[in-house]
């Protein structure tokens, strides 16, 4: 069965896009600013500790890099937190893809699998919850709870 893309023409249509859009936003903002990705998640931010300096062959001292600074570098991402990033990174890639199916499935108005795709992001924002919970900051377990409540409506709105 062929699907073609048109504009929304229900509520439903046009939140899936918006909430799409805003996931793949997220998602990407998380490689440039992973700092803020991780203090709006509610996971904690650790400082990287001091490094050593060396004396390079002009006399300057220049700091050695650090493992995350070398990964981060090839993409022209910096800051100052540690492995924290890393993980930052996978949520944002998450947050991407389920943003571009969101926005996908919504134009080409493919309800069951909108609906789906509402459904796994509950129970994804459902283990955020419990995990931010357990190990993130107080209370940043709340707004992983409003993202259930939204992708779930949105779910058993669709797939009644």
């Amino acid at each position: 069965m062929s699907r073609h893309f048109s504009a929304p023409t229900t509520s439903i249509g046009y939140v899936s896009v918006f909430l799409g859009a805003l996931a793949t936003v997220q998602g990407i903002s998380s490689f440039f600013d992973p700092a803020t990705a991780a203090k709006t998640f509610g996971i904690p931010v650790a400082p990287v500790a001091p490094r050593a300096a060396t004396t390079g062959t002009s006399g300057t001292s220049r700091p050695i890099p650090q493992p995350h600074e070398l990964a981060h570098s090839r993409t022209g991402l910096t800051g100052s937190i540690d492995r924290t990033s890393t993980y930052v990174s996978v949520f944002g890639a998450r947050n991407i893809a389920v943003g571009i199916n969101i926005v996908v499935f919504a134009l080409t108005r493919n309800d069951a699998a909108l609906g789906v795709t509402f459904a796994t992001a509950a129970l994804a924002a459902a283990l955020d919850g419990y995990l931010v919970a357990q190990y993130g900051k107080k209370g940043g377990w709340v707004p992983h709870t409003a993202s259930v409540a939204v992708w779930g409506a949105l779910a058993a709105t669709l797939l009644g």
